[in-house]
């Protein structure tokens, strides 16, 4: 509980304090402040009402900016939620103001995965089909690069770790090895596992990665 007054033991601005306005603030609220007990029962004081965390994800609303009646087959964001990068009928878009706005981009492919880092900064899509191979950017999602060496491979599956530098890929629907890159997406090497991939993850740091090898002609999957 917060009073009118209250005493600091240590740091550098030790004392009592009672020249500003404090307000009383329990598990239940007030009327000047939200605040949530935490499971050790310390309580989290805020000007804001307490989130709803069952709520989350329970009301959607349709982005009109975006086209209608298309397929949308990627979608990525950043761990703040301001920056969003989705593929739509072929072609990219980006949003900066947390999907309240998109902005078309120059590459139009069939993009099968969207990787994002946390800052939205950097980011990596996965391309297949005429226009092919992992494409990378470092603008938040408004221009994209061909990564060195990939335009001539159908990708089927990226990752990328949190500070954008590390990220790894599989191929679609063909026995070949996963590839890695450690210098934001821009040059890709061939790792030593082969099998017929269909998912791959990546730690935050990018240290630690996983797998899903589907089997080739029905035979038995694994995950690496």
């Amino acid at each position: 509980t917060i009073g009118p007054t209250f005493n600091i033991t240590n740091g550098a601005n030790r004392g009592t304090l009672s020249s500003l306005s404090y307000y009383q603030a329990d598990i239940t609220e007030t009327t000047r402040v939200g605040s949530i007990q935490q499971q050790d029962n310390s309580v989290a004081v805020t000007a804001l009402q307490p989130l709803d965390y069952s709520q989350f994800g329970l009301n959607w609303a349709t982005m009109n900016p975006l086209p209608q009646g298309v397929g949308y087959s990627s979608v990525g964001m950043s761990a703040t939620g301001q920056y969003q990068t989705l593929n739509a009928d072929s072609t990219i878009y980006y949003s900066s103001n947390y999907g309240q706005s998109w902005t078309p981009t120059t590459l139009a492919s069939s993009v099968n995965s969207i990787a994002i880092s946390a800052s939205g900064q950097y980011q990596i899509a996965a391309l297949l089909g005429a226009t092919k191979g992992l494409y990378y950017s470092s603008n938040y999602g408004q221009t994209w690069t061909v990564a060195t060496g990939t335009n001539a491979i159908n990708f089927y599956q990226v990752c990328i770790s949190a500070s954008g530098q590390y990220a790894s890929a599989c191929v679609w629907n063909a026995s070949s090895v996963t590839y890695y890159s450690s210098n934001y997406g821009q040059t890709w090497t061939a790792s030593n596992q082969a099998g017929v991939f269909f998912g791959i993850a990546c730690s935050a740091s990018g240290q630690y990665q996983v797998v899903g090898d589907g089997g080739a002609s029905g035979g038995s999957g694994a995950i690496y």
